[in-house]
């Protein structure tokens, strides 16, 4: 459970590029909770979740700031490896400045989406979905 935190990655005086995974690698039905957090993405690429070689998780962000300056406008990146069980992430009551991407970790050709995301009291915002490297299977993607 983590509160009141604001995880940042990636700015120019770091001189770093790249992905920055805030859970990473979890597995067989770990749980992470955010609350009032600032997640900030900057640089090449958006802070992440992925998994290893999970039998799903739950991933549940409440009241926090999911923002980013990134070139590929992407808030929050959620990464599978290989053909997972489901994973559930829950966005309620936070604001979503860019895109939520769902897209394959770094060379593991042949993965397909776990992720069921549902996003309750939410602004708008879009999702990015790696078709290319995913197929078409894009699960449940719930906004309400």
């Amino acid at each position: 459970v983590y509160k009141n935190i604001k995880a940042a990655y990636g700015d120019e005086r770091s001189g770093t590029i790249g992905g920055q995974a805030f859970a990473c690698g979890y597995d067989n039905g770990q749980k992470f909770e955010f609350e009032n957090c600032h997640f900030k993405s900057s640089m090449t690429e958006a802070m992440s979740f992925h998994n290893r070689k999970s039998y799903g998780g739950t991933i549940t962000i409440n009241n926090c700031i999911l923002d980013s300056d990134n070139s590929f406008q992407k808030s929050l990146r959620f990464g599978n490896v290989g053909i997972q069980q489901d994973t559930n992430v829950y966005i309620n009551n936070s604001i979503i400045t860019q895109k939520l991407a769902i897209e394959e970790e770094s060379g593991m050709t042949g993965s397909t989406n776990c992720f069921n995301i549902y996003a309750v009291g939410c602004n708008n915002f879009e999702l990015f979905y790696d078709t290319a490297r995913l197929g078409e299977n894009t699960k449940d993607f719930v906004k309400y």
